[in-house]
Order: structure tokens, then sequence, then C-alpha cells
């Protein structure tokens, strides 16, 4: 297979315009299968736009892996233009200009502004520069942190989060089945109530004893548990 070309000067700032179209996806710091998919749709896309202007057809991991080099590049560049400018003590400083494409990538990525960068548009002195890039500065580690931070905060507060739902819901389980067993127990003691009071009649009704008597209405008989007595006799 024969090796692609270098992406030209027109592929690049495509695709630096493309991810700026597309950055809050292709900088989510979410790492789950929605995220990654929208991500995936995205770099296509990018790709997509990248080789409409070459007529060389760029894949998403061709697209991605340049604008990594890119990026990589233009921070590495950046780190020395800071340093370069911070420099106190005895010799001068060699100064470090960041290509207007550079510029681009990093403004892209949110490192920086451009009021005070090497190569950008300055209108003070060359002190007042220096100043400027110290102060307007925002560093890869810095950005790194802070989105660790977020991330972190919110993975915490998702886990208490959860942890108070499940905890709720133990609770509301455990309340319905006392609820239930609080029920159980009222028709349990019915029963036994009932089970009681037709034990104490069938009692009763073998402790009585019962008279039977004529069509006059005289009496006969009068039945008791051990057997009959006649009282005609």
């Amino acid at each position: 297979m024969a090796r692609k070309p270098n992406f030209s000067s027109l592929e690049i700032e495509t695709l630096i315009e493309e991810f700026q179209n597309h950055k809050e996806v292709l900088n989510s710091s979410f790492n789950n299968t929605s995220t990654n998919a929208s991500k995936q749709r995205a770099w296509a896309s990018v790709a997509s736009k990248v080789s409409s202007v070459s007529g060389v057809t760029r894949t998403a991991d061709d697209v991605k892996k340049k604008w990594r080099n890119v990026s990589s590049d233009s921070k590495k560049k950046l780190s020395h233009a800071r340093k370069e400018a911070t420099k106190t003590g005895g010799g001068s400083s060699s100064a470090v200009e960041l290509s207007a494409t550079e510029l681009r990538v990093l403004e892209t990525m949110g490192q920086t502004a451009t009021e005070g960068i090497p190569g950008g548009i300055d209108t003070a002195g060359p002190s007042s520069s220096n100043t400027n890039l110290q102060e307007t500065f925002i560093t890869d580690s810095d950005q790194q942190e802070s989105v660790t931070d977020a991330t972190s905060k919110t993975t915490r507060k998702r886990k208490r989060s959860s942890g108070n739902e499940e905890a709720h819901d133990l609770v509301e389980i455990e309340r319905e089945r006392l609820e239930v067993e609080k029920k159980r127990l009222e028709l349990e003691e019915r029963r036994l109530y009932l089970e009681q009071r037709r034990y104490d009649l069938e009692v009763e009704r073998h402790s009585r004893g019962f008279m039977v008597c004529d069509s006059q209405k005289v009496l006969k008989y009068y039945i008791v548990p051990a057997g009959f007595t006649d009282f005609m006799s």
C-alpha cells in the first residue's frame, strides 16, 4: 500500500477548524459508550472535511493522530517560549515565536489567550509582552489538574448520590416488610381469637343439657353429655 502524502497546510488548517467545531465532544473527559461513539462520529466528520479539501482520503485515525502530533508540538513550543520569556539574570533570552497555526491550535485547546504570546498580537513593549506571557498562560498541567479535580469531584458526588439512593431504597423496603409483617400478625391474632371462640362455644354446647318436649310442650327427656334421662319413667 502506497504511503499517504504528508498533511498539507490547507489540510492542517481545516483540521484545526473542524476540531474547533467539535471540540465540546472531542474534549469531553467522560469515557462511556455513548461519549466514545459521539467522539468517533465527530472524528469521522473531521476526516471527511479534511479529505474534501485535498483529494487525499484521510481516515478518522489519520486526523486523530495528526491532531495529537500538532497539539503536542504546539504545547512543547509554548512551554519553551514561556521558559525563555521568564528568564532572569545575566544573559539575554532567545525569542521564541509561535506560528499562526500553532497559535490557533493552542487557542482551540484552551491553552492560552492570544494577548502577550510571542508571535501573537501585542502592542506593548518586549517587557510587557513577557509579563503578559507569564500571567495569561494556562499550562497543560494546570488544565489537566483542573479537569482531573472536576472529574474526581463529579465521581465522588455521584457515588454519594448513588449510596444515598441505595440506603433510601433499603429503608423503604424494610418499612414495607414491617407493614406486611404487622398485617400478618393482626390476621393471625384474629384467627386465634376465632379459634378460641369456636372452642369455647363447643365446650359450652357439650356441657349443657337439652330438653325434649312432646307436642303438648310437656318435658319428656333432658339430654346431658353423659346420656339421656327419662322424666316420664
